[in-house]
């Protein structure tokens, strides 16, 4: 008897152990053999570093900057986090881009072609005079599509997140312009890929930082200069100018949203995904439209406070003068590339196409200036 219950209660012990281990095996899909659910949903987030250069307060930081990494953060639920340094305290301007291929930022931007024209020739191709758009969003939206159809191989290093145009260009003037022969001898600022299209228009061209345009201005030490409209408020150019030439095809400058490439390529396929998400996000809703609206806020501003005196538009037959004088600088640029076997003429016929595409799409920045001239 006592046998059979001896038997009976180690059989009874034995049907609990399995037990347990059938139901510890069952347990939820939250516990697994890397931890409980709850270290799970503790686990910290991925944080990233963002180089900025301009200041924190800047609307060039709050609607690109800031909105990029909002639309990052809130996309990606909270895993990634990313911690932004305003105003060049990380990593200086003319260093962002070799510091974000070094890893000293995870995310950066900045204005490659401008910087590194050697660097990056086909971009460069974009920036020189005669170009064709005629607004901000136009050339944000082409230079895009043409990133994503050419894949360039000097954007290899880095994982590009947006691109946004920062002009078209505009003249800024003491006096107006309304011909050629206005600018002859005229001592005007400009960046250096404009320095052969403004001699040939008859200026004498003068490459100032642009720190030191307004001081220039000032005294008299330059006449004009050639700057996106939103520098009326930005660089305080509506003090110390009175007129303004729409000249879109003169500059154009564009600034590149990128990524170390590390980085991007440490994260997971979903969080590519969402971080690719974020960014057009904030590219489409904020960073494409921000120079033609705030350029066009500083404008009607400037015009009211009675700052800017005239908004002059040149004539067809007169803008065709001047482009005709300049027509050479891409010609010739986009044959150079074409001998050092890169895509020049196709990337000019491309821009010039997806030009005309947006163009049409956005229309010109002054679609919407009805205070001018009044």
């Amino acid at each position: 008897m006592i046998g059979k219950r001896k038997a009976y209660l180690l059989g009874l012990c034995l049907l609990v152990v399995v037990l347990g281990f059938i139901f510890t095996g069952c347990a939820p899909s939250g516990e697994d053999e890397t931890g409980t659910g709850d270290e799970i949903a503790d686990e910290k987030p991925i944080e990233l570093i963002v180089a900025c250069g301009v200041p924190e307060q800047s609307e060039f930081h709050k609607r690109l900057t800031q909105y990029m990494v909002q639309k990052i953060e809130e996309e990606t639920q909270g895993k990634i986090k990313c911690t932004v340094y305003p105003g060049g305290s990380l990593i200086t301007h003319t260093e962002v881009y070799p510091g974000i291929v070094a890893g000293s930022a995870d995310i950066g931007w900045i204005g490659l072609a401008a910087l590194h024209t050697d660097r990056f020739p086909l971009l460069s191709l974009w920036e020189i005079p005669g170009h064709p758009f005629l607004s901000s969003i136009a050339g944000s939206y082409a230079i895009q599509e043409y990133i994503e159809l050419i894949q360039p191989e000097e954007l290899s290093e880095v994982k590009i997140l947006f691109c946004v145009a920062a002009a078209p260009g505009l003249i800024y003037s003491k006096k107006p312009i309304r011909t050629l022969e206005d600018l002859r001898g005229l001592e005007i600022r400009c960046s250096g890929p404009m320095i052969d299209s403004m001699t040939a228009l008859g200026t004498s061209p003068s490459v100032v930082p642009m720190q030191e345009v307004y001081e220039a201005l000032d005294k008299g030490i330059v006449e004009a200069t050639v700057s996106p409209l939103e520098h009326l408020k930005t660089w305080g150019f509506a003090e110390v100018a009175e007129y303004i030439t729409v000249t879109p095809f003169m500059q154009n400058t564009f600034l590149y949203f990128m990524m170390n490439l590390e980085t991007w390529n440490s994260l997971s396929p979903e969080l590519q995904e969402a971080v690719e998400r974020g960014a057009s996000m904030a590219w489409e809703e904020s960073a494409a439209k921000y120079y033609d609206e705030e350029g066009s806020k500083a404008l009607e501003e400037a015009v009211k406070n009675g700052q800017i005196k005239e908004v002059i538009f040149l004539s067809e037959e007169e803008e065709a003068r001047w482009k005709e004088k300049i027509a050479f600088a891409i010609n010739d640029y986009a044959a150079e590339l074409d001998a050092q076997g890169l895509p020049g003429t196709e990337s000019k016929e491309l821009m010039f196409e997806l030009a005309e595409k947006y163009n049409n799409q956005y229309g010109p920045l002054w679609k919407d200036w009805d205070f001018v001239n009044k």
